[in-house]
């Protein structure tokens, strides 16, 4: 019987452009996969990081990947509204990926082009829930679950 397996938290961000309704976020596109996570080149995505032990906190962690995903270090330039509790396990395979989800408004609106930190990012552009789906590229598994998720949560109600 093998060692059972360490738990990996990540967590996502749906950063909402306030500009827009609330009805639009940030999508970025995967420019290097991770097969053993079925993360793809080209994907699309939400911003998304794996929580490392000196994070103290989700809200933590959200800071660390709006700097490294977006390009975001300001934190005058973000309000995080929450972070939902639910944990996920969206990628086929791997029952120790387990994610989260916080969702935010950006708050300066001449912040219009995002530089990530992290190159193997792009950013993409602003997008409703429906036109991401309507995409053909494809969509990182932990995005549907996420965004099915917050569209149905009582936030929107």
């Amino acid at each position: 019987m093998g060692k059972p397996m360490d738990t990996i938290f990540k967590v996502g961000f749906l950063l909402l452009d306030d500009t827009k309704s609330l009805e639009q976020f940030l999508v970025i596109r995967e420019l290097h996969g991770k097969p053993d996570i079925n993360k793809e080149i080209g994907m699309l995505s939400i911003p998304v990081i794996t929580v490392e032990p000196e994070d103290l906190s989700f809200e933590t962690a959200i800071w660390r990947l709006l700097r490294k995903e977006v390009g975001i270090s300001d934190h005058r330039q973000v309000e995080i509204l929450g972070v939902f509790k639910e944990v996920f396990t969206p990628i086929r395979g791997r029952p120790d990926c387990k994610i989260l989800y916080g969702y935010g408004l950006l708050m300066d609106r001449s912040l219009r082009r995002f530089h990530p930190e992290d190159p193997g990012i792009e950013a993409v552009g602003w997008m409703t829930p429906l036109e991401l789906l309507k995409r053909r590229e494809k969509i990182r598994a932990e995005v549907i679950p996420i965004i099915t998720h917050f569209c149905t949560s009582q936030w929107l109600q």
